[in-house]
């Protein structure tokens, strides 16, 4: 696949190439994230928030299938490497990268702003006991109506946890949590779940969910 024309590529086609795109965790992951994208819908001119995107492939796919999409990361040195990303894609004036620190709140990409959609991929587990706290934040930035797409690590029990620490020694941040159904119900405590879908080797969670209707 080729990234000099992206208005003759089809969503179809894209997902059916999913892989080159969720650069991380290999075969599961690609599968789940498929499974969201083809549940979704069209993204065309949608507004799509996306949490950690890292080489922005991820922001470049939801560009290409016709989403506007502002990209958000707690570390600055890879936007560069993203920014490139998309102009491979031929996508760069459909996506804006930003740094912030992690509390949305103090995140001027985001100011005044509403979206459609809001996706993230290993970044809530890393929240610890502020996992309430940023998913009302994200909950204020949801338009009515809005949906939110999670692939998150879940727990998988004492022998996953052995090989986690084995297997990833050099990315295994202190005060890491491997979702579990608690973590879902805080999720459900704040939006309607609409999906989950999990897979169990490796352990990963789909989580999809829409904004609840205010009375």
């Amino acid at each position: 696949m080729k990234g000099d024309n992206s208005g003759e590529v089809s969503q179809e086609y894209l997902l059916e190439h999913i892989a080159e795109f969720t650069e991380w965790g290999g075969h599961s992951w690609a599968q789940l994230t498929r499974y969201a994208l083809s549940s979704l819908g069209s993204l065309q001119n949608k507004r799509v928030l996306e949490i950690g995107f890292r080489s922005g492939k991820m922001t470049s796919l939801f560009a290409l299938m016709g989403a506007n999409v502002t990209a958000l990361d707690v570390d600055a040195a890879v936007i560069p490497e993203a920014e490139k990303t998309a102009a491979h894609w031929g996508v760069g004036p459909r996506v804006s990268f930003a740094h912030y620190d992690g509390k949305l709140s103090h995140c001027s990409a985001v100011h005044n702003k509403q979206f459609d959609l809001i996706f993230s991929k290993s970044v809530l587990v890393l929240l610890g006991e502020l996992l309430p706290s940023y998913l009302r934040d994200l909950d204020d930035l949801l338009a009515s109506g809005g949906q939110c797409v999670f692939l998150e690590n879940a727990h998988g029990g004492p022998v996953f946890a052995v090989i986690r620490s084995l297997r990833y020694r050099k990315w295994h941040p202190a005060g890491i949590e491997y979702f579990t159904s608690s973590h879902l119900r805080a999720v459900s405590e704040l939006w309607d779940i609409e999906k989950v879908k999990k897979s169990h080797f490796p352990p990963v969670y789909l989580i999809m969910t829409r904004k609840k209707q205010r009375i």
